[in-house]
């Protein structure tokens, strides 16, 4: 009641937290502008005065949602009301004074309190940074006292590294007379050397490469495979060594490498495995090699880029859009910004890339005869968990346990917002470990979930479980495989028409073509599930064979015939983003976009695979000199932390902005290009804090680090 007394006398405090409020802006049934924030500043900077008392409260933001209209309005309280006192009071003043019925409803931000959880995961993130900085301290002053520790007698070494290098060169010399040595050498050694110098020159390199491999150093791509989910292999493993080190007789202590402390080696793996210089080196090396598919790196970051666009102007356009029928006029209905609506066929090119290289990586295994065992196919399945899991739950604990008390822990989102989130991770988060969140609980509403983005995480990895029954069969018998495959994606396309006949979805912003609802009516039955996304992840899966049955030659096609398909798969993208735009928005049948509903997935994935075919080929002209553009690789070994993070790092601007968002051209490009850069510094953060570390301890807990 003080603060109403203050308040009709004019006391600065109150008038202060009046004029903080937000008011319904003047034309506002012509702009769309409904909401109005107020001055939270204003509202918060208002403090207790333990001299005077006056006031005798801290000011308390309280923005007010106006029941089935939109309009969100700022308002300021006294912090002695709770949100339940401040209902109350309104309720009784528009129930008993204006005599109406009461429409209004006050969400009030407070800080949050830090709850076990909150506390618990935090410890675990400080125990992942503690173990980083050991590691990076290890790798930069201790690590060659603990090397000469595991390797024993450092004398000894030194007569071994000697005899080493003298049987190398014998050998590298002897191969090159006999014109066979670069075929057995590195592949990165030149098929020829002319001059004298060149030749001391590359004999140099090649021992001092070899050395290296030898010592366990050297890892295909800097430690990750090409599509970022393979087991780092050591150049060892996949390649002979290219010198052949023949034993000395007993007794030569040269002969023979010392043997190797262990726990001195299991030390130094682990220590590794936290390093950053490590891990920093290995994310960031641009360097392409040829067994490199340079091309899938350029596809994966422009995708990712692409969704972080979507994301940038849905999120800001649902929460805090300042000019909304201006955004309308002047963006949304011009053609461009349809690249922005059928953005969710970026998710279908990440679906594509993944079929095709665990196709090809496991044909490739099989026909190895590395995956007979079954111990070897459960290693098969634990190696992508193991390599996901983690860093996804790092990902979901920074969600929904630190986000909230991100901005001071009093965010301009609602209350409500946040507590739908959380409750649906306290309920729901163990499905996620389980990649189950996409269908349980059936039929799961898109929006009752705690982290929303990661349904392509559950079909995906949905995917991969049932990929080697399908791949295993194209092996044995490709009829019968191809069979399998056509009959598999002849069932889903089928269940994507029945579905989206029956439930009248439509294209273009049209409403529903009926009146057919899912039990619940928000219920998801179509777009996250695996049985109406798997045709992309399918048609990958085929090319990855195909790849593989070539055995590295190359297909010898006419430039007509590339040049068609390249007019082909690039009209094919263009008119399944822009072909449902009208200027005259033209009424579309049922049929027709039903239609489009079914195949256009399908065969954007066909467009993409050509994409992959002709650069790995060498038919990719100037696309495939962009997509192979060395640029991409670091991005690309970063690009699985950006899709689990850039939600967070766009929400968290959102919601922590007290003002509202005025689009224009210039202002997205600006949201857009900042989140791309902020996403991608939170990426790689969370690489080197969790990804990278988690990678290096696989190797420890199989025992791989005793080959290093």
């Amino acid at each position: 009641m003080q603060y109403y007394r203050d308040l009709i006398n004019g006391v600065y405090y109150a008038d202060r937290m009046r004029a903080s409020a937000g008011r319904i802006p003047r034309g506002a049934q012509y702009t769309g502008t409904l909401k109005d924030l107020g001055n939270i500043w204003l509202c918060t900077s208002t403090l207790k005065n333990e001299t005077s008392n006056v006031p005798q409260f801290n000011g308390k933001y309280c923005p007010s949602a106006i029941r089935d209209t939109g309009i969100i309005l700022g308002s300021c309280w006294p912090d002695s009301c709770s949100e339940m006192d401040v209902n109350s009071i309104s309720s009784l003043f528009w129930s008993e004074v204006v005599k109406v019925e009461p429409f209004m409803y006050f969400d009030c931000q407070e800080r949050r309190p830090w709850t076990t959880a909150d506390i618990g995961f935090s410890v675990a993130m400080c125990f992942f940074a503690l173990m980083v900085g050991l590691g990076s301290f290890y790798e930069v002053f201790l690590q060659k006292l603990v090397i000469d520790k595991m390797k024993g007698n450092d004398k000894q070494n030194k007569v071994h590294t000697t005899n080493v290098k003298n049987t190398m060169e014998t050998q590298f010399e002897a191969d090159h007379e006999s014109e066979h040595a670069l075929s057995h050498a590195s592949d990165r050694v030149s098929d020829h050397i002319t001059s004298s110098a060149d030749w001391e020159e590359r004999k140099v390199e090649v021992i001092a490469k070899t050395e290296e491999e030898m010592e366990g150093g050297a890892r295909i791509n800097g430690g990750f495979k090409v599509d970022g989910e393979e087991t780092p292999t050591d150049v060892t493993e996949v390649k002979k060594v290219p010198f052949k080190m023949e034993d000395a007789e007993d007794g030569d202590a040269g002969g023979k490498p010392p043997k190797c402390n262990l726990k001195w080696a299991l030390l130094h793996a682990i220590m590794i495995s936290f390093s950053i210089v490590s891990n920093c080196k290995k994310v960031l090396r641009a360097k392409k090699t040829k067994d490199t598919m340079a091309v899938i790196n350029g596809l994966r970051v422009l995708s990712i880029f692409w969704v972080m666009l979507c994301h940038s102007l849905q999120y800001t356009a649902t929460y805090r859009t300042g000019n909304p029928l201006q955004a309308i006029d002047v963006i949304v209905d011009h053609m461009a910004f349809n690249g922005v609506t059928s953005g969710s066929y970026s998710v279908d090119t990440f679906f594509v890339l993944s079929g095709f290289l665990v196709g090809y990586m496991t044909l490739k295994r099989i026909d190895d005869k590395t995956l007979e065992s079954a111990g070897s196919w459960v290693m098969f399945y634990f190696h992508r968990w193991w390599r996901l899991t983690p860093v996804y739950m790092a990902a979901m604990g920074i969600w929904a346990l630190w986000w909230p008390h991100f901005g001071d822990g009093r965010s301009v989102m609602a209350d409500e917002t946040y507590d739908f989130y959380q409750g649906w991770c306290r309920k729901q988060w163990w499905t996620h470990p389980l990649y189950i969140n996409n269908i349980y609980p059936w039929p799961n509403v898109y929006n009752n979930a705690c982290m929303r983005w990661s349904w392509y995480l559950a079909c995906d990895m949905q995917f991969f479980i049932i990929s080697p029954i399908i791949l295993i069969i194209l092996y044995k018998n490709v009829k019968a495989g191809m069979a399998l495959v056509t009959t598999v994606l002849l069932v889903s396309l089928g269940s994507l028409f029945g579905v989206s006949w029956y439930y009248g979805y439509p294209i273009n912003g049209q409403p529903l073509y009926n009146d057919h609802v899912p039990d619940p009516p928000d219920a998801d039955v179509a777009y996250t599930k695996p049985y109406t996304r798997i045709p992309p992840y399918l048609v990958g899966l085929v090319l990855g064979y195909f790849i593989f049955k070539l055995r590295g030659e190359r297909v010898k096609i006419s430039k007509y015939i590339a040049v068609t398909g390249w007019i082909l798969a690039l009209a094919s993208l263009f008119a399944i983003v822009y072909g449902t735009w009208s200027g005259s928005d033209r009424y579309v049948p049922q049929i027709e976009a039903v239609i489009y509903l079914t195949f256009t997935r399908v065969g954007w994935g066909v467009a993409i695979c050509w994409i992959i075919f002709a650069c790995l080929q060498g038919y990719g002209g100037p696309v495939g000199v962009f997509l192979e553009w060395s640029f991409w690789i670091p991005l690309g070994r970063l690009s699985y932390c950006i899709y689990l993070v850039h939600p967070i790092v766009m929400y968290s601007v959102i919601f922590t902005q007290q003002v509202l968002f005025h689009f224009t051209y210039v202002s997205v490009a600006y949201l857009y290009v900042g989140n791309v850069v902020f996403s991608c510094a939170a990426a790689l953060i969370l690489s080197l804090l969790v990804e990278g570390p988690i990678m290096g301890l696989e190797k420890v807990m199989f025992g791989k680090f005793k080959r290093s």
